[in-house]
């Protein structure tokens, strides 16, 4: 009797559907067995007979999740679940907060997606597991929670920031990257342009000119000083043809005056230079269709040869009042002395920085060193020699850090925060409503404002995948702690809930 009970428990062993195996006393998908373990011993199979792990990595020549959800060796890049479609291909189904982006496998943090690009092509897409940082790393120049905006030492050209002494502005009030025939680059940490060794040379750091705008004889100069190159072509004035600008058929108007081989309005002509006039006094703009001076702000005049009524003369120049600075010695400088003052949108003025040098609102420049986040040592002291002298009571090269908080309070991530608020863990680290929610005034005192599906259990918040009974409210299983949504165990374990 015990013969025949063994055979037929060994024959109802073998007896498992096509394409499984008999595995721990269990038929399992062959598709998860490989040199005789499931999962490699490190994940489980599921009905489907795909792998699934912990960490949903895969390797590489071990897994059968389908390819479309692959990204690299990552499952959904980590941030999502691989679904079969209706049409019988897979693609990933991405997590809260998470979106496909240039395929099927690739998710990524909402916030660093900007329509058909990720951080509007300016910046790379930061999605750290471990801090629970998520956001856009731009690129030098640029700003922005999405890279969306140049600073002030660059230039919007063609979707770029351009550094600014890089940028050519053309007569016609268009611009392009170094004559548009280079690149501005960084070399040795300072930027200039490199331009087309085919067919152009570099004037100065910041000029490329192409040959094609020169003739033979150099003295023409470039165009035949006719008209202006851009990108490797001369664009002629009026009057001019040619490729290189050097047919004239000129007749000037009445009210109008030629010089050289140019009409120029009678009535903007201040002077004149070595070869040709100098209009409106250099400090202005002269309307070639009105034949009159368009001032800029700090001057008036026909010719602009004045001050306005907001200017004080300074060295020989007009400035206005609102980029004076009174030094503590009684003296006076223009934009702290690290810049110049120059006409901005609607009537006003502001400060172009010199290098190095950074604006703080318009008016006002100040040593890169000092500043941060567009603020001047966190707005908790004052920049004396190209460094930061912290207020009391705070420190750090930017006075980012304090030393002291109020009474109910603790220094957490650069910030005083209410004691309620302070999630402390078994390791000492400190995170904010347990670094998933937000601290909150509200009317009977500071408390913790859950985010998403978060759930203040234990004086933290903590997310639905970190409760393992909603009945009791227990958290991890009672083996970890929730930090920033994800559990923490006490021990290494293939369970995401310890």
């Amino acid at each position: 009797m015990s013969l025949l009970l063994s055979l037929f428990v060994t024959l109802w062993a073998l007896q498992c559907p096509p394409s499984t195996a008999e595995y721990a006393g269990r038929c399992v998908p062959q598709s998860c067995i490989n040199e005789g373990m499931v999962c490699e011993g490190r994940g489980v199979c599921d009905r489907h007979g795909v792998c699934r792990y912990k960490d949903r990595q895969a390797v590489p020549h071990i897994t059968k999740e389908p390819k479309e959800c692959m990204d690299g060796e990552l499952l959904c890049n980590g941030r999502g679940q691989c679904a079969q479609q209706p049409n019988g291909s897979y693609a990933c189904e991405c997590d809260e907060g998470f979106s496909l982006f240039g395929s099927s496998s690739h998710c990524v943090p909402n916030v660093c997606i900007t329509g058909d690009k990720l951080c509007s092509g300016r910046g790379s897409c930061v999605d750290n597991r471990d801090t629970g940082e998520q956001g856009c790393n731009c690129n030098d120049l640029t700003i922005g929670d999405q890279c969306e905006l140049c600073d002030q030492d660059g230039v919007e050209v063609n979707g770029k920031c351009i550094y600014k002494e890089c940028v050519t502005t053309y007569p016609d009030g268009s611009q392009g990257e170094c004559n548009d025939i280079g690149i501005c680059g960084k070399l040795s940490g300072i930027y200039m342009c490199i331009c087309s060794q085919l067919d152009s040379y570099t004037v100065d750091r910041f000029t490329c000119l192409a040959y094609s705008c020169l003739a033979n004889d150099l003295t023409k100069g470039v165009c035949y000083r006719h008209g202006f190159c851009k990108g490797g072509k001369c664009v002629c004035d009026e009057g001019h043809s040619g490729t290189l600008c050097e047919h004239t058929s000129v007749g000037c108007n009445e009210g109008e005056t030629l010089v050289g081989d140019k009409c120029y309005p009678t009535a903007c002509i201040s002077g004149m230079g070595d070869t040709l006039p100098v209009l409106c006094n250099a400090a202005g703009h002269c309307n070639y269709k009105t034949g009159v001076c368009e001032c800029s702000i700090a001057y008036t005049g026909s010719l602009c040869t004045e001050c306005a009524d907001t200017a004080i003369l300074v060295d020989g120049a007009c400035i206005d009042a609102a980029c004076i600075t009174d030094e503590p010695d009684g003296s006076i400088s223009v934009c702290n002395g690290q810049g110049k003052c120059i006409d901005g949108p609607e009537n006003s003025v502001e400060c172009l920085c010199d290098s190095d040098y950074r604006a703080i609102g318009t008016l006002f420049c100040y040593s890169s060193s000092c500043v941060r986040f567009n603020r001047l040592c966190n707005n908790r002291g004052t920049c004396v020699n190209d460094a930061c002298q912290c207020d009391d009571d705070f420190y750090g090269e930017y006075c980012e850090f304090s030393r002291s908080c109020p009474s109910g309070h603790e220094y957490v991530l650069g910030y005083c925060v209410p004691d309620v608020c302070v999630t402390t863990y078994s390791d000492g680290q400190k995170a904010i409503c347990g670094g998933y929610g937000h601290c909150v005034e509200k009317e009977d005192g500071p408390t913790c404002e859950c985010i998403k599906d978060g759930r203040f259990i234990n004086g933290a918040c903590v997310s639905e995948k970190c409760i393992t009974d909603k009945l009791n409210n227990v958290v991890c299983s009672n083996k970890g702690q929730c930090k920033g949504g994800v559990c923490s165990c006490d021990y290494d374990t293939l369970s995401p809930t310890c």
